[in-house]
């Protein structure tokens, strides 16, 4: 777990010590919490890549388009930190809104490989989609949520339940490691046996997505609260150009898309 989540607890712990103030905290109009949260993320990607060469007589493979995809799926641990607002809707604190913003850690990474599509033993000549190995990090991300909530008694004494929605940025790093013919002595004549090269090149992508799910919220005391929630995430399409060869006649062009599903636990300290 990251030293910023570890310092959340630690704080939380310490407010937790601090006597509550008199009365009941929650039927005040309104009042500012952070907290500090674990989660377990299961993330499931799809990496798809094209290759175009254009119908140039000069290209072994001209006028062809080669297409490969791979997914892959990772449970994985996080944390973070939040603060919000929170706004009792009507006396008594039975309905509320919340506004909050959070940040969180990733370390976990998840692997593919593409098949390679094309007519040689190795698919990996000029012009052919190679078979190349694919690295997708997940860095961190952050969002800004709003929560509609209300009482729910039937679960004991202080707790209530509530629904979610906002936007969400998530930052990840693609690493592919190749091995094909990159540079041959003559485009018209396929590479040779020492003629192929192996490298590694690395995308960073940032994207935004939509977010949605549930919670439910256990107060232990008037300033203290624990809570479980599930959220699912989309993100939009990430679109690069790694590689334009042979005078720009020839485009290597990859497409990302992510979703994810978050279960977390928090602890909040409202003021």
């Amino acid at each position: 777990m990251s030293r910023s989540v570890i310092t959340g607890f630690l704080f939380l712990a310490a407010a937790a010590a601090v006597p509550a103030s008199s009365g009941d905290a929650l039927a005040q109009s309104g009042r500012f919490y952070v907290g500090a949260s674990t989660d377990v993320n299961y993330i499931r990607a799809r990496y798809e890549k094209t290759v175009a060469n254009a119908d140039v007589p000069a290209l072994p493979k001209r006028g062809k388009t080669y297409r490969d995809n791979d997914s892959a799926d990772k449970a994985a641990f996080g944390g973070g930190l939040l603060a919000g607002y929170r706004l009792n809707l009507g006396e008594g604190g039975g309905f509320y809104v919340s506004a909050e913003v959070d940040g969180k850690l990733h370390a976990r990474s998840m692997s593919g490989a593409f098949a390679g599509k094309g007519e040689s033993r190795g698919r990996n000549q000029l012009g052919e989609s190679w078979p190349d190995i694919w690295n997708l990090k997940k860095r961190y991300s952050f969002g800004v949520t709003l929560k509609l909530g209300a009482a729910a008694e039937f679960l004991g004494s202080g707790s209530s339940v509530y629904v979610l929605g906002g936007a969400r940025r998530l930052k990840t790093r693609i690493r592919v490691d190749y091995l094909g013919c990159l540079n041959p002595p003559d485009t018209r004549v396929p590479c040779g046996t020492g003629q192929f090269e192996s490298g590694t090149y690395f995308h960073d992508h940032s994207s935004w997505g939509w977010t949605a799910g549930a919670g439910m919220e256990k107060m232990l005391a008037d300033r203290i609260g624990i809570r479980g929630e599930i959220r699912h995430a989309r993100y939009g399409e990430l679109q690069r150009n790694p590689f334009s060869l042979v005078d720009g006649n020839l485009d290597v062009r990859t497409l990302l898309k992510a979703n994810e599903t978050d279960f977390s636990l928090s602890a909040v300290v409202y003021f």
